[in-house]
């Protein structure tokens, strides 16, 4: 009896990131560890503001501010139920450094919103194969995920949360489960990939293709030609864009497609584009679609 009196809980620690705000290119996120230190009545706070750059693949921040180390003491000999313990706080660090006003200046974009369940069935994660949108997109390298958490904890699996949009920019947030603790990490995705993850949601079933070619700028050339041609006409349904595709024999090619194709179709004017445009419109799954890029004018 005696002994499950004076009974403590193992160590314990946790790790967890909360995105902040995004910037221009980079983003912040706060840094928590919490310390149980063996004690029901103890524990040991470290906060961290980090700085990360989108166009790096690694998780390393490109700026770290240790902000605050504080032991939370409360009182074990409180007996009263009618109110709370008195807690002790023991400030260790503190860094005032970085102010309120000049975080919230430097990363103005704090709307975030999470993906629906009914997105997120488009993303599969693995713990060998990392994440990826579609299976077409890769996300994020589970060998990046597993070095952000702890060697001693290389044995637990790791659950993919949430995707985070945050502007044109796209987070993970990944945890790792270990008995009563949770930890959290936070990942970007790199700003081709998130475009590529654009295009992808993007992506019709169908599209009216005017032709295929080796290169961008060919691509690019003859759908301009063909867009001056449909206005000349004064024929307004002719919206073209770019697909970067991959032919089963691996090859890579781009094709100039209607944006509006399936509108363009049932508003039986396709027949009257084909004329204008001097070439077939043809119907082609998209399947292999890759990658959008806008014709310029």
């Amino acid at each position: 009896m005696a002994a499950a009196l004076h009974a403590t809980p193992d160590r314990m620690v946790a790790v967890t990131e909360s995105l902040i705000g995004v910037g221009d290119g980079s983003y912040a996120i706060l840094r928590t560890q919490v310390d149980n230190l063996g004690s029901y009545y103890s524990d040991r706070e470290n906060h961290w503001l980090d700085e990360y750059d989108f166009g790096t693949k690694e998780k390393r921040p490109v700026k770290s501010i240790h902000l605050l180390d504080v032991t939370s003491s409360i009182d074990a000999n409180h007996t009263d139920p009618n109110t709370s313990p008195a807690v002790e706080r023991v400030v260790h660090h503190k860094d005032d450094s970085q102010s309120l006003a000049d975080l919230l200046a430097r990363f103005p974009v704090r709307n975030f919103h999470e993906w629906p369940a009914e997105r997120m069935e488009d993303v599969s994660s693995h713990p060998q194969a990392g994440i990826r949108y579609k299976n077409r997109v890769f996300l994020m390298d589970a060998g990046v995920i597993d070095a952000a958490f702890p060697a001693t904890d290389k044995d637990a699996p790791w659950t993919l949360e949430a995707v985070v949009e945050a502007g044109d920019h796209l987070l993970l947030r990944v945890a790792k489960f270990r008995d009563e603790a949770r930890d959290v990490r936070i990942f970007h995705v790199t700003p081709e990939d998130a475009r590529l993850v654009r295009d992808q949601t993007a992506l019709k079933p169908l599209y009216l293709v005017a032709g295929t070619f080796d290169t961008i700028d060919e691509a690019i050339r003859t759908a301009r030609e063909m867009r001056v041609k449909s206005r000349n006409a004064k024929f307004y349904s002719f919206h073209p864009e770019i697909w970067e595709a991959r032919l089963p024999t691996d090859r890579t090619v781009f094709m100039v497609a209607e944006e509006h194709s399936m509108e363009l179709i049932q508003s039986g004017r396709l027949s009257k584009a084909v004329e204008i445009l001097g070439t077939d419109l043809v119907p082609t799954s998209s399947g292999r679609f890759l990658r959008r890029t806008r014709v310029p004018e």
